[in-house]
């Protein structure tokens, strides 16, 4: 088929245009900006659009299919060209889910913790030579893409209960079906759309009335989402993911199970959970659980998931995706437990449109306390676009219930306060979903 995206500069969608011309089909795309390492990785591929912006002219009747990606807005002028000429026009995870009716369909589904668990399906599988394919929100190391469409039995989908595009205004993962599902967490976010916690909740429970009987649920351990799996009717079975016992030895983790030890390279309780969650997954694609242990042991995470960025005998630099209060917490607790007696210097960056809406801020309070510094980052560009609120520092150190918190609003004092801090510190945890304001942090933290 002959296939073009609109908004193939995301970083799904850049992947998405891979895929598909991997699997044979003929690509084109559009976008009005497209950054690294979207923009590498599409030249590589002979993808990258000549010239950036919406071309209207480039959209005829020889199009098989336009896939439509969340960037792009209602009014886009190459939406309206395909529209009128009548064209088939489907969202991403549309797209995904008409590839994958013949296949074994795992969504793992939650609000946080998704892609790591993805991540780890990816791996165990990958170790045991299983041909499978994937829809990852992240690089995972020894993937060389983040999305695989083939021919293969089974399909590893990372499932967001974000909306779809623009045309499509149902959740993504409400497109799935999956025999195997998962339900990591039902923590608020995305405020943008969701404007109330049970309006975000009643997307999950959609999500439990696309289930059928053939559908095996697997529950995070999570107290909230276990009684809202059990207090919701559906038809499926459901089973809890127990987290494994583990010892501590030294700077290693050890997962105890029937007698044996198994070590593994990631640390803290939320990735202990992910871990069981991503072992009850395996199980049903018939791997053991001592299998399962040994393959995990050299998985060293998602990119950006408590990432190792630079150590030397000083310092430490995580870089994390963490971004909503829940993430936050569970990130920072992870080091903070790890590294006990640290140093322990903190910088986030709120980018999204909920960390920016004062009205969702305080939900933050608490997530950071008994640290040695603390910085919040906002773009003042990226706040007027996305809410147009005044912050300041005083409101930002209520709401986060810190009065040791400083604000920047500037990229260049950022990076000036890293470079600063980095003398002072045993370990700094970076968190972030968008770009830093275009900070290298390789030229921060280098010997």
């Amino acid at each position: 088929m002959r296939i073009h995206l609109i908004a193939c500069g995301g970083a799904i969608m850049h992947n998405l245009a891979i895929a598909l011309k991997k699997a044979g089909h003929e690509v084109t795309g559009s976008d009005d900006e497209i950054y690294d390492p979207a923009k590498s990785r599409l030249l590589l591929h002979n993808l990258l659009p000549r010239e950036y912006g919406w071309h209207p002219e480039l959209i005829s009747l020889e199009i098989d299919l336009v896939v439509l990606g969340m960037h792009a807005k209602i009014d886009n002028p190459e939406l309206k060209q395909a529209q009128e000429l009548g064209l088939e026009i489907v969202s991403f995870p549309q797209l995904i889910a008409q590839l994958s009716t013949s296949k074994i369909r795992v969504a793992i589904c939650g609000s946080h913790g998704k892609t790591t668990v993805t991540a780890m399906i990816m791996h165990v599988l990958n170790q045991k030579n299983i041909n499978f394919d994937y829809v990852c929100g992240s690089r995972v190391e020894g993937f060389e893409d983040s999305v695989k469409l083939s021919d293969a039995p089974i399909i590893i989908i990372e499932g967001d209960e974000y909306l779809s595009s623009a045309l499509d205004r149902k959740p993504k993962f409400l497109w799935y079906y999956p025999q195997i599902l998962v339900i990591n967490g039902v923590e608020w976010d995305h405020i943008n759309v969701f404007h109330t916690y049970q309006e975000y909740l009643h997307q999950f429970e959609l999500l439990l009335d696309n289930c059928t009987s053939d559908t095996f649920t697997i529950a995070n351990e999570d107290s909230r989402v276990v009684d809202f799996t059990e207090s919701y009717y559906f038809l499926g079975t459901q089973t809890v993911a127990h987290s494994p016992k583990i010892n501590k030895v030294g700077v290693k983790t050890i997962i105890d199970f029937q007698g044996e030890e198994y070590p593994i390279s990631i640390f803290g309780n939320h990735n202990i959970s992910n871990l069981a969650v991503a072992r009850e997954v395996c199980i049903k694609l018939g791997i053991s659980a001592s299998e399962f242990y040994q393959a995990i042991a050299d998985f060293k995470g998602a990119a950006k998931r408590l990432e190792l960025l630079y150590q030397n005998d000083q310092i430490k630099v995580f870089l994390d995706f963490a971004h909503a209060p829940s993430k936050v917490a569970a990130s920072v607790k992870a080091v903070q437990d790890w590294f006990k007696g640290s140093r322990i210097s903190i910088f986030l960056e709120l980018n999204t449109f909920s960390s920016l809406n004062p009205e969702f801020i305080v939900q933050y309070s608490n997530t950071i306390e008994e640290v040695e510094n603390l910085f919040v980052f906002i773009h003042p560009d990226v706040q007027k676009q996305k809410v147009n609120y005044d912050l300041d520092e005083d409101f930002l150190r209520n709401a986060f219930n810190n009065p040791q918190l400083n604000f920047i609003q500037d990229s260049n004092i950022l990076a000036s306060k890293m470079t600063e801090i980095k003398a002072n510190s045993d370990v700094i945890l970076i968190m972030s979903s968008g770009n830093l304001g275009g900070i290298e942090l390789g030229r921060i933290f280098v010997d």
